[in-house]
């Protein structure tokens, strides 16, 4: 079932970006327009905080909405870590109200 009236949901995931390194956030320079022009149009989190500082463990508590010691990834590097699965993930969820997804990795 879509909602037509339903808000596109767009994840920006960055890494190694200060929070505070775009002009929106008060940083001298304008670094990163896009961003800011994004955040502009949509909610900016000033409060967030990361599950753990490497990328695959954090971007996976981002989708799994678990922290590292359920899902068991804890470093970028996890040759042979079988992710742990407990119930709908960030995906699943969306997919049960009705959006889709598209790839758009560079």
């Amino acid at each position: 079932m879509t909602c037509p009236t339903a808000p596109n949901i767009i994840f920006c995931m960055s890494d190694q970006v200060r929070a505070d390194f775009t002009k929106g956030m008060g940083f001298a320079l304008n670094t990163m327009p896009f961003l800011d022009s994004l955040a502009a149009q949509g909610t900016r989190f000033r409060r967030a905080y990361t599950t753990a500082p490497a990328c695959v463990p954090a971007r996976t508590s981002l989708l799994t909405g678990r922290w590292p010691s359920t899902h068991r990834i804890r470093q970028n590097s996890n040759a042979g870590t079988t992710l742990v699965s407990r119930g709908d993930d960030l995906v699943d969820v969306l997919r049960g109200a009705g959006y889709w997804s598209v790839d758009t990795r560079l």
